[in-house]
Parts: C-alpha cells; structure tokens; sequence
C-alpha cells in the first residue's frame, strides 16, 4: 500500500532526496488498508517524510474532517469532485509556491 511504499522512501532517502522521489502526496480519507487521516499522521510522524505536501482530497467534507485534517497535519484540504480545484493546488505545491 501508499505507507509500505513511502517508509521504503524514507528508509532509502534522506530529507532531501525523499522530496525528489515524492513530490506531492495525494490521499482521500476513505482508502481500504489505512484512512487517509491515519496515513497523513504517519508521514508527519516520519523525520525523512514529515516535511513533504499532504492533500486530502475527499467527498468526506465537514467541520469534524476538516479538523481531523488539521490536526494529523495535511497541507491542504480539498472537497472531491473539484478536480480544477485539486489541479490549482498541486500546480502551486509543485511549483514551491507557499500554501494558504
């Protein structure tokens, strides 16, 4: 699954080379193994994966997720089915352009 494949990143990187292997990290918060929010505590819980971008894109949108989402500590939040809302949050992630 997406944590067997990233704690290999981190197992096989540094800080800096985990970011070249993995630019953007996209999830939903229903996923068949392990929640999205769960996955994004792991990550940030990590010393070689905590610094790269989290999104939660998900059609699980309320007060409690969003807060749920702040807490394990995604970059960012973004209701499904806003694809061109999804697109312009990667573009500016990917381009090192700070986050709102």
């Amino acid at each position: 699954g997406a944590w067997e494949y990233l704690a290999e990143v981190a197992e096989n990187n540094a800080v800096d080379s985990a970011r070249e292997a993995v630019s953007v990290i996209v999830n939903d918060v229903e996923m068949p193994r392990m929640d999205g929010f769960s996955l994004t505590k792991n990550i940030r819980q990590d010393p070689v994966l905590r610094e790269l971008p989290v999104v939660l894109f998900s059609s699980l949108v309320s007060r409690d997720n969003e807060k749920k989402g702040e807490q394990v500590g995604a970059t960012v939040q973004v209701a499904k089915p806003n694809w061109e809302d999804l697109a312009a949050t990667l573009s500016t992630i990917l381009d090192g352009s700070p986050q709102a």
